[in-house]
């Protein structure tokens, strides 16, 4: 989503040569693709990869797309409505989404060492001078996974801070909205 957050666009064309070269090897990874509709989308931001700086970690460039926007707040809010315009990314996914019923998702950034999971904002979010999580209906189900995620991980379910100086995580794991509220 954002083109300087590269881990996850590297991440995702691995697992594609992955699942590619083992499905005929691989029983788990053969069941997997046969019984089981994957979709992946390396980057939705291919602008921004193109003109993020190599070793730079920090700063916003290659974090918009080439019209100034971020797309990881061009999408409809749950709570509220946001009036941005909307990009032809974003257009572009909600249509795919909108063809195709996902059962699940995940959306890697960089940045901080932790699994994130729904809601990233609150009804009231505008009011509040904190952070509380913002439950849904699933919020369970979305625990689990955050948790089995972090702690395959080497070091996430260790909550330590990344970068040095940020706040850590709780056994690596947090509600969006706990973190902080994303319109």
């Amino acid at each position: 989503m954002h083109g300087n957050e590269a881990v996850g666009r590297e991440l995702m064309l691995h697992l594609i040569v992955y699942l590619v070269k083992n499905y005929h090897t691989d029983d788990y990874v053969r069941w997997l693709l046969d019984n089981t509709r994957i979709h992946i989308m390396p980057t939705m931001n291919p602008d921004g990869f193109e003109v993020a700086k190599e070793n730079q970690c920090s700063g916003g460039q290659g974090r918009y797309n080439a019209r100034g926007f971020d797309l990881n707040r061009n999408f409809p809010d749950y709570f509220k409505a946001n009036d941005v315009k909307q990009q032809p990314e974003t257009k572009a996914v909600r249509e795919w989404i909108e063809q195709i019923q996902f059962v699940l998702s995940g959306n890697i950034h960089g940045g901080a060492l932790v699994a994130s999971y729904p809601f990233d904002n609150t009804p009231n979010s505008v009011f509040k001078s904190y952070s509380s999580p913002s439950i849904t209906p699933d919020d369970d189900v979305f625990r689990h996974l955050a948790a089995v995620y972090s702690f395959n991980h080497h070091n996430m379910h260790l909550g330590l801070p990344c970068p040095t100086g940020t706040p850590g995580f709780k056994n690596g794991t947090t509600n969006g909205a706990a973190w902080y509220p994303l319109t």
